[in-house]
């Protein structure tokens, strides 16, 4: 009976010990394969972000292949098919994914030679520029100038009663003048008095790519007036360029040429009879051709190329402007500008967001 008694004691304790083995091995299999669940979410989102990427470059590619072709066949660049054109630029598919090239409100490139150059600009043209974009006083634009061009020369500042180093050296992490130029536009937030607010509102308007020369195909009126146009002049090139539509970069948009017919042509376009001032106005127009100022062509161009899920194309693709982009995706972004004449990319950002449903 003993004997008996012992037996069923070891059977119970091996079932108990059984049991628990198995209780332990489910453990271990829900843990492992969380784990697993969780690398296959995890490649599923990588695997996914690098499509976004692809998407992203394909618009960068055909941008740089239409500028290419476009570059081959014309000195101007058509503000017309690159630089408005739904058509080409929006919600175009790439696989499973689609594109858009889209800056703003319009689907298309960026001409960077359209902005005032803060490599190249004195400091009355980047203070007008300023005073205009900002709506600020005069002597709040002259300090903001005065801080962007000491930044970029060379050597001690030659600005009369501007201590920068001083108020550099006096900041929480010091840190010194670049005393070089900008080689990105972000170092303007490092300028003395530049916040993230300010850099925002001058971002469309000031580049550190090209020559220093201002396309007067597509300048706004902003820096047109800052290289020292009239308002007056500057509005008539503006509203006058984009012909009978009133609306930029439409098929009857007046092109200006490269060259002397350029001038001839900006004459035509702002005279006005018998008005001695007006002849004047345009004898500086002809001065800021011959001193390099202003021109009729472009060879830096910004893209910026936004690659999402195809599923969303569709309510895309009705969209009034790329800032009404459907809620709830997953975006990636590439930044880049291209040089026609090199043939080279010199510069490129790229960033992923996702944009929360709204409810």
């Amino acid at each position: 009976m003993t004997a008996i008694l012992i037996k069923r004691s070891q059977q119970g304790t091996i079932l108990i010990l059984t049991l628990w083995a198995l209780g332990l091995l489910t453990v271990f299999a829900i843990a492992i394969g969380f784990k697993i669940q969780q690398k296959i979410i995890l490649a599923s989102r990588l695997g996914k972000r690098a499509q976004l990427y692809y998407a992203a470059e394909a618009g960068v590619k055909k941008s740089i292949a239409l500028l290419k072709k476009e570059g081959g066949q014309n000195k101007v660049i058509s503000k017309i098919s690159l630089f408005n054109n739904p058509d080409l630029f929006q919600a175009v598919p790439v696989g499973s994914f689609v594109f858009d090239v889209s800056s703003g409100k319009t689907y298309g490139l960026v001409d960077e030679e359209r902005k005032l150059n803060v490599n190249t600009a004195d400091q009355p043209a980047v203070a007008s520029l300023l005073r205009e974009v900002l709506d600020v006083g005069e002597e709040t634009a002259e300090d903001f100038a005065d801080a962007i061009i000491d930044w970029r020369t060379l050597g001690e500042s030659g600005i009369s009663s501007f201590f920068s180093e001083e108020y550099y050296d006096n900041l929480r992490f010091p840190y010194k003048e670049k005393k070089g130029n900008f080689e990105t536009l972000d170092e303007l937030l490092l300028v003395k008095g530049i916040t993230p607010a300010i850099y925002q509102k001058i971002l469309p308007f000031v580049t550190i790519y090209g020559n220093g020369k201002v396309n007067v195909n597509s300048a706004p009126q902003e820096v047109l007036m800052a290289l020292g146009i009239s308002g007056s002049i500057a509005n008539k090139i503006v509203l006058g360029r984009r012909g009978t539509d009133g609306e930029e970069a439409t098929a009857d948009d007046i092109i200006f040429p490269p060259g002397q017919d350029m001038i001839r042509l900006l004459y035509d376009l702002v005279k006005e009879e018998q008005e001695k001032d007006d002849q004047e106005k345009m004898t500086q127009l002809s001065e800021l051709f011959v001193k390099r100022k202003i021109g009729g062509e472009s060879s830096f161009f910004m893209i910026q190329s936004h690659g999402y899920p195809k599923p969303r194309a569709e309510a895309s693709a009705e969209l009034a402007s790329p800032d009404d982009a459907p809620q709830g995706r997953q975006n990636k972004v590439i930044t880049c500008v291209f040089d026609l004449n090199s043939g080279k990319i010199k510069y490129w950002r790229l960033y992923f967001f996702h944009v929360n449903q709204t409810k």
